[in-house]
């Protein structure tokens, strides 16, 4: 027989051999090196092996029912819908990554007073990223960048227009 177990780190679902506890296994989703754990009624669950914490109780063990889904109270990080949530103590991206690219392309296509704020929640999506250990997605450092080249137009803008503005005064006794 074989169980169907979810990686702590992707939540891609994983076939394993039932005699498979106290062994390493490679989740192919993610590339994340993982242990194999068995509960007292013979269900398995993984760890990573890079989180130096031990697992809470609710997370590490899974129903023992055969044929039964878990619990609310045994999914751990689970939203209702099964997936594994970005909270901390797994290695998922904190969320907001697509938002601060969406405020990025509108500061820099639409309205340039936008440029600060992506680029203020582009430094808080990066420390956030930082304080769970993970490497931040894409979006997330092209909105901060995007912001950061909006500012500078923007400030660039507010100069150039204060310059015309001084150079425009009308002469006096004409």
């Amino acid at each position: 027989m074989s169980q169907l177990v979810e990686c702590p780190t992707c939540g891609r679902k994983i076939n394993l051999p039932d005699d498979s506890a106290n062994k390493k296994v490679t989740c192919r989703g993610c590339e994340s090196t993982n242990r194999i754990h068995a509960t007292d009624g013979g269900s398995l669950f993984l760890t990573c092996i890079e989180e130096t914490v031990e697992p809470s109780p609710e997370v590490r063990a899974p129903a023992s029912r055969k044929g039964s889904r878990s619990s609310p109270s045994s999914r751990g990080n689970q939203t209702r819908s099964g997936r594994q949530s970005r909270s901390r103590g797994n290695h998922r991206t904190p969320d907001g990554a697509s938002t601060v690219l969406i405020v990025g392309i509108l500061s820099l296509v639409l309205c340039a007073f936008l440029g600060p704020v992506a680029w203020v929640m582009g430094n808080s999506y990066l420390e956030k990223c930082k304080r769970a250990r993970v490497r931040p997605e894409g979006g997330g450092v092209a909105g901060r960048v995007l912001g950061i080249i909006a500012t500078a137009l923007m400030v660039f803008a507010l100069i150039w227009f204060i310059f015309l503005a001084a150079s425009f005064r009308p002469m006096a006794g004409m």
